[in-house]
């Protein structure tokens, strides 16, 4: 299964991209804590997998929890 993952962050009035890996990842958490890993006041992490779905990560603040959106409904069914 290959994929693309990277988080775009915000930083006063800059924003920039970084690619990153999600294989140890097995929750919305760990997605989470992986934007977190990346400064920024806002993030969003994106993934593509296989031009089969995408998803949009957000992760705002250091406590916040991460809100997480699935393109594909049959992904969004397998999410526990």
């Amino acid at each position: 299964m290959s994929y693309f993952a990277a988080v775009v962050a915000r930083s006063h009035d800059r924003w920039r991209a970084v690619e990153v890996v999600l294989e140890d990842c097995e929750s919305l958490a760990d997605i989470g804590d992986v934007a977190r890993d990346v400064p920024g006041d806002i993030r969003l992490l994106l993934v593509e997998q296989d031009d089969e779905y995408a998803a949009l990560v957000r992760v705002d603040d250091d406590d916040d929890e991460a809100r997480g959106f699935l393109s594909d409904g049959h992904a969004a069914d397998a999410y526990p």
